[in-house]
């Protein structure tokens, strides 16, 4: 790694492995940062011991017109369409959402316990399916449960339209440095419900005004029950959240972020200005491609988790 010259994409998790001597040696400041959330620099800040002299918030590059909610104007449409043809005629009871890998880590057996109880207690008619991977044993009050369905991993076409379909998601994972699933859904325009745990999910809802979160059974269960009992004020959620993705993360304003890092990169690094004063343009532009080309690279190879 030529660090003067490089960008990176933590994606920086306040776990264990974080702690490993090995990225104090690497994760130094001659590189240049790019980090998902605020919350991720206070993340990589508190475990290093310092703030990044280059550095951006970029966030993520989302495609808006995918997720469209005019299945007309989606890529999927022909699918939406003749998917939603065949469940025309079929009264689906509501449900909240879960995608993501299901496992501790993921907070999701806690968040399937509270669940469980708020239902035995509530008059509501919502369910809960669950949709990814199994990771780890599941216990049978749980997944023998009627009250939720466990659909494994679907694909993306299958997902977008149970986002569509859903009240809310719920997402319940203590750690995560961007969160797509979040992003997905409130560009679908749905309300989301999310662990107070993770610092990276909290602030995307204080910013945006497109979800609740929660930190304890109690909180889960009021939370829970303002979004379903208040439909007006979640309809405003789901709004704001689009209007935050939409803001923040189309292609155009995450372009421009990162060129400005790329400049900044370039400008700190004292042998490209030694050149620059002989080739001005040319090598300018050799280093500036170089550079956009191992962002992208970084970006495909190391996608946040969901």
């Amino acid at each position: 790694m030529v660090a003067e010259k490089s960008i990176i994409i933590p994606t920086f998790h306040d776990e264990p492995p974080a702690y490993l001597p090995i990225y104090k040696e690497i994760l130094t400041d001659q590189s240049s940062y790019s980090f998902n959330t605020p919350e991720e620099l206070n993340v990589f800040r508190n475990v290093l011991g310092y703030k990044p002299s280059t550095y951006s918030i970029i966030g993520m590059n989302l495609n808006l017109d995918r997720y469209s909610s005019d299945p007309s104007e989606n890529i999927y449409a022909d699918y939406h369409k003749s998917s939603l043809e065949k469940n025309s005629n079929r009264e689906e009871t509501p449900f909240l959402l879960y995608v993501g890998r299901v496992d501790q880590g993921k907070g999701f057996l806690e968040m399937a316990e509270w669940f469980l109880e708020w239902k035995k207690n509530s008059k509501l008619p919502h369910k809960l399916k669950i949709a990814g991977k199994i990771a780890s044993k599941i216990p049978n009050r749980i997944s023998e449960d009627k009250n939720i369905e466990f659909l494994g991993f679907v694909e993306e076409q299958i997902k977008f339209e149970l986002i569509q379909n859903c009240a809310c998601l719920i997402n319940s994972s203590p750690l995560e440095s961007f969160s797509i699933v979040l992003m997905e859904a409130w560009l679908k325009g749905k309300p989301a419900l999310v662990n107070g745990r993770s610092d990276v999910l909290k602030g995307h809802c204080l910013r945006s005004n497109g979800g609740l979160f929660y930190f304890d059974r109690k909180s889960f269960f009021a939370t829970l029950d303002f979004i379903l009992n208040h439909p007006k004020e979640s309809f405003e959620m789901g709004r704001n959240g689009k209007k935050y993705v939409e803001q923040n993360f189309n292609p155009k304003t995450v372009r421009e972020k990162l060129l400005r890092l790329i400049d900044k990169t370039i400008q700190k690094n004292t042998q490209v200005r030694k050149i620059l004063l002989v080739f001005p343009q040319t090598e300018k532009t050799i280093h500036r491609e170089s550079l956009r080309f191992s962002f992208l690279f970084a970006q495909t190879f190391l996608r946040p988790s969901r």
